[in-house]
């Protein structure tokens, strides 16, 4: 028995999964998945749709919640870039030992994600106008670095 589980636990360990990220052709909430994936050195695809393609592949239902991004793990798709990075942290090695910890660093991911939806991310990136674009970047730089200072000494 003992042998065959080596054997099962080894042959699992030494296969390393197919990863396939899929986002749109920008950083946006992919970017944290893709920066772990190349910190870690973990071979993966990266898929990134213009809005017609987006179209195409939400119609197929591929996507749970019919959002992006979606990672794709020998075929299984994981969706939500919380789930997301927080997956690739465990397979990778990078989660912290403890429950406490691993907590922190769940409570810092999604108060990013809280600070991003109350920011309006959007209106501060995709403006046409450059000179909008370089003060609404200003504002967003000062906003978010107020909040993270404040949040981060607590």
């Amino acid at each position: 028995l003992a042998r065959v589980l080596h054997t099962h636990f080894y042959s699992r360990r030494a296969r390393m999964p197919s990863y396939k990220l899929t986002y749109f052709d920008v950083r946006g909430r992919a970017e944290l998945a893709r920066i772990l994936f190349h910190y870690t050195n973990t071979p993966f695809e990266d898929i990134r749709l213009k809005k017609e393609e987006w179209e195409q592949l939400k119609a197929t239902g591929k996507a749970p919640f019919g959002l992006l991004p979606i990672l794709e793990v020998d075929g299984t798709v994981i969706s939500t870039s919380v789930a997301i990075v927080t997956y690739i942290a465990e397979v990778t090695g990078l989660t912290s030992d403890t429950p406490l910890e691993r907590a922190r660093g769940n409570m810092m991911m999604d108060g990013l994600h809280d600070v991003a939806g109350a920011l309006n991310i959007p209106k501060y990136f995709f403006e046409k106008d450059e000179a909008k674009k370089v003060q609404n970047s200003a504002k967003f730089n000062v906003c978010c670095c107020n909040i993270w200072n404040c949040r981060l000494s607590l």
